[in-house]
């Protein structure tokens, strides 16, 4: 939110070290993001009077107007068609700097000008104008305007509520706007008054805020209008005021400059102080045409199925028959809470208006701003709590200023319905609970001092006091609330930092938790690039895997209150969300990929949900040179999963070739276990899935469950001495079946002798018409050790045939 010094002002004292004031309000939690200094300098710009207008003899478009500026006379050429003889304007004397730009004394076409007449833009007061500014009647000639912006007699002014604040030295005045940047729970500082008030609990001064004096007519706003509240659940407060024979027109200069200031576009003066309001006291109005509400009569009600209304931005809205909407006794004038309808609009044949002001529950403005994708300065307030005993000085508020600005009468009274009465809420407060939350020791006095200055009504109630919070705030709910308030108001910096105390308790190592990030920097070390996704996601991406009916994985937990369709359910498994980012790169021509994520999953149970963390790696491309023609192959995947179980202290696994699983290629698949724990699937990605996710290209992956790792992992990498005898080799080729399972093999070959044979290696395979179509030859290294002495060639070779016997034995194969 943009916060005017100049605005604040009205309402306190403001120090002029504008950054010690920032820096008070950024520490007490509403952090000044920014500060835009404007300092405007009207040195040369002096007030005049038009007293001719004459034609130019070589322009159509200009004019040559004479001007006086009390015994001084100027001749000035302006482009302006639109001024007047008798009009008061600032003109800008040689010597004058504007926007950057010096005045000097020229010609225009042939005539010389003597300076020149200046518009609000180009004397930087607004960000639009539309000619020559005109300034009050009662503006004293020859005087700097400078001294006019800020003459106490000036219009500028109003009911002594509204200055401006003069810079330092001469012929200017100066401005800061502060961006603050707020929380969701300090709706009460959605305001220049909310500030100013934050900003005297903070400092010590006093906010005060003018007395509104309203002139009202005999006739009362009964007479005109009626209100009836349809659903009292969703609108607890609504307030309408009348006022009659208004004039629609442009606001003058220091409503505008305000509502720029604070990022708000002028339009027009009843919306302007509506918006100025809104701006001012943190409560959202709205003003309606009285000749277009049907009936007399404002009715706030549900909207109907299919029923639509064109709102102020142009845009024909449909709703569902859950919004909340303003209507009269046919049809809808606005959406409540967040943006008025284009039909009741106030226009320039406007002569009579409705003021609107009320307390909508915030939920129920929430859901009615995301379902319509409307976000407005109002929806913004009403969404996080407006005041609910607000809507009283809010709306009498505005028809001063209307009464002000746009003439008019108010009619007496207001038609209000309130179906429930505030409850004031009370909050039990204990100063030494607040010391022991707080640890620091805080005088009771200095404590309820700070709540009091916050506009807390305190009352003393056995070992502590009943609090009651102001309306407006309506973040504080629990004791707890009042103790950071404190905290707030003391200041975090006098909350001493202590070390922590007290003994770890004893964790046995095969209990700890996995260290994720050790997985993770091994993953980035290996080459991948980590992909991070949100665990939400769409149902439909397990049809693009192919997942079937009456798979696990389908057993996924709905969001009651999504974002969105496409991110309405938690996911049951990471690998869609990796194979879109896998789309998306190959999308780019970035066709060679290693990326892994780690994450949770999400699994609905008959009686209860349950989560599991996962790590799933892919790798696609052209591993090596275009040259060499070998892409990436499983291998390679499977190398880094083994290297992973390594590193996790995990080496009694086996894979075993499998078909099942939709989403791998069949044949092409393989699943990892310990014992009769499942760990993980690894295998190529099936054909149709490749499609589905428009990749192009063979892809390999792997779906590691860290959950399942972390049980049966080892408690810790054991070591041995190096070995001081050397170890003898020996080579086998066996010639098997094409679809052996050669893990089994490699099983059998280390049952036989383990205390001697170190390790089996796999170091060639040869397939080809030599030795027939349906087999394959498998070629074994073998190595043989004793860690106590030399082994001799013969018991090696008679070891090795002992070895190579039991295996072909057992699995049927042919030593070649």
């Amino acid at each position: 939110m943009k916060i005017s010094i100049e605005w604040l002002s009205d309402y306190i004292e403001v120090s002029d070290d504008i950054a010690k004031v920032a820096h008070t309000l950024t520490m007490a939690g509403l952090e000044v993001e920014g500060i835009d200094y404007r300092d405007l300098s009207f040195e040369n710009v002096i007030v005049a009077r038009i007293s001719a207008i004459d034609a130019h003899p070589n322009a159509d478009k200009l004019r040559i107007c004479s001007v006086n500026a009390q015994d001084e006379q100027y001749s000035v050429v302006c482009g302006d068609l639109k001024v007047n003889i008798g009009d008061i304007v600032p003109l800008a004397l040689p010597g004058a700097k504007l926007s950057g730009h010096k005045i000097k004394k020229s010609k225009l076409r042939g005539v010389e000008s003597d300076g020149m007449l200046c518009s609000e833009k180009e004397l930087g007061l607004t960000e639009e104008s539309s000619g020559v500014m005109i300034l009050p009647d009662d503006s004293l000639l020859g005087a700097s305007l400078a001294d006019v912006l800020t003459s106490s007699s000036s219009q500028i002014k109003i009911a002594d509520s509204c200055t401006v604040k003069k810079a330092q030295g001469s012929g200017g005045y100066s401005d800061s706007i502060f961006e603050v940047g707020l929380t969701p729970n300090r709706p009460d500082c959605l305001s220049v008054f909310g500030t100013a008030r934050e900003l005297a609990a903070l400092t010590g001064k006093k906010a005060d805020f003018p007395e509104i004096i309203l002139k009202e007519s005999p006739r009362t706003s009964e007479a005109d209008i009626a209100v009836e509240i349809k659903d009292p659940s969703l609108c607890g407060h609504y307030s309408a005021r009348v006022i009659k024979g208004v004039k629609v027109e442009r606001s003058p200069l220091w409503i505008r400059k305000r509502l720029e200031a604070a990022g708000v576009r002028a339009i027009n003066n009843v919306v302007d102080v509506t918006n100025y309001v809104m701006l001012e006291l943190g409560h959202p109005l709205h003003a309606f045409d009285l000749g277009r509400i049907e009936g007399g009569k404002i009715v706030v009600r549900k909207a109907g199925e299919m029923e639509t209304l064109k709102t102020l931005d142009g845009v024909e809205r449909k709703f569902t028959g859950e919004e909340l909407l303003i209507c009269d006794n046919r049809k809808p004038l606005a959406i409540a809470g967040i943006m008025g309808g284009d039909h009741s609009a106030v226009t320039t044949e406007t002569s009579d208006i409705v003021l609107e002001c009320a307390y909508f529950t915030p939920e129920t403005v929430r859901i009615t701003s995301r379902k319509l994708g409307l976000h407005t300065e109002s929806s913004h307030r009403f969404e996080r709590g407006v005041d609910p005993l607000g809507v009283e000085r809010a709306i009498n508020r505005a028809a001063q200023l209307l009464a002000s600005l746009a003439g008019g009468e108010i009619s007496s009274g207001t038609v209000e319905v309130i179906p429930a009465s505030y409850q004031k809420r009370e909050i039990l407060f204990r100063s030494h609970r607040c010391n022991d939350i707080l640890g620091i020791n805080i005088d009771e006095n200095e404590a309820t001092g700070y709540l009091k200055d916050l506009g807390m009504e305190l009352v003393k109630s056995g070992h502590g006091y009943e609090v009651s919070p102001p309306s407006y705030r309506v973040d504080i709910e629990r004791e707890i609330d009042l103790i950071e308030e404190i905290a707030r108001l003391k200041g975090y910096s006098s909350i001493p930092v202590e070390k922590l105390s007290g003994s770890m308790p004893s964790v046995h190592a095969h209990e700890m938790a996995l260290d994720l990030m050790q997985v993770k920097r091994f993953m980035a070390n290996a080459g991948y690039d980590e992909v991070v996704n949100y665990s939400f996601t769409s149902p439909d991406e397990l049809d693009r895997l192919a997942v079937p009916s009456q798979d696990i994985l389908r057993n996924t937990i709905k969001i009651l209150n999504p974002i969105s369709e496409e991110l309405s359910t938690m996911r049951s498994t990471v690998i869609p969300g990796l194979l879109n980012a896998a789309a998306i790169n190959i999308k780019k021509q970035n066709k060679e990929l290693m990326l892994f994520e780690t994450g949770k999953v999400f699994l609905s149970g008959n009686s209860h949900y349950s989560e599991g963390l996962r790590l799933c790696a892919l790798m696609t491309g052209e591993k090596a040179p275009l040259l060499w023609k070998k892409g990436t192959d499983i291998f390679n995947l499977k190398g880094s999963l083994e290297n992973l179980l390594d590193l996790l202290n995990l080496r009694d696994y086996t894979f075993t070739n499998c078909s099942d699983i939709s989403y791998l290629h069949p044949g092409k698949g393989a699943k990892v276990f310990s014992g009769d724990i499942e760990l993980a699937v690894i295998g190529e990605l099936h054909p149709s899935v490749v499609e589905n996710y428009d990749l192009g290209q063979k892809l390999f992956i792997f779906d590691l469950d860290l959950g399942a790792v972390n049980k049966v992992r080892g408690e810790g990498k054991s070591f041995k001495d190096i070995p001081v005898y050397p170890f003898v080799e020996r080579d086998v080729a066996l010639l098997v079946d094409k679809n052996v399972d050669l893990s089994k093999i490699m099983e059998s070959f280390r049952q036989k002798e383990r205390k001697l044979l170190e390790s089996v290696e796999i170091f060639d395979q040869f397939e080809g018409e030599s030795i027939g179509e349906a087999k394959k030859s498998i070629a074994f290294r073998l190595r043989y050790r004793c860690f106590e002495r030399t082994l001799t060639d013969e018991e090696v070779n008679k070891l090795h045939d002992s070895i190579v016997k039991g295996v072909v034995e057992e699995s049927g194969a042919t030593v070649r």
